[in-house]
């Protein structure tokens, strides 16, 4: 662990996982330590903007594992904001659950993303009628 990725942690414990807003735009976080703060915020957060921080390209098998593990406790999401991790093949997975989960609630999406990764993820919202509930626009 580097000094960034400590200090993450540290602030994550220090607000009791009452956090609601995370904005770790190009941080450059290892997926390791994105799980770990993630796992600890989860239910809570609301807006997570995650463009531009994470190197998934040394990312592990493990790492992926528990970066999806981490992204199912986040299915209150109102804004999200990927960067470009929707076009990493090995996130996208655990990006389709996130959106398949977040769908209901989630109100801004951005970032870059194959289609299918959108339509599958958010699939859910356009048959169901949620867009016209309140949910994404």
């Amino acid at each position: 662990w580097t000094s960034g990725h400590g200090a993450l942690l540290a602030a994550v414990d220090a607000c009791g996982g009452a956090l609601s807003s995370l904005d770790l735009s190009g941080c450059h976080l290892c997926l390791s330590a994105l799980a770990e703060a993630l796992a600890r915020l989860g239910p809570g957060l609301v807006r997570l903007r995650l463009g531009g921080n994470v190197e998934t390209e040394t990312g592990t098998e493990p790492e992926i594992r528990a970066l999806s593990a981490a992204l199912d406790g986040c299915d209150r999401l109102q804004l999200l904001d990927i960067g470009t991790l929707g076009l990493r093949q090995r996130l996208r997975r655990p990006l389709l659950h996130l959106l398949q989960r977040c769908a209901p609630t989630l109100t801004t999406l951005a970032g870059f993303m194959p289609p299918a990764l959108v339509a599958g993820g958010l699939q859910s919202m356009f048959s169901t009628g949620t867009c016209r509930d309140g949910g994404a626009r």
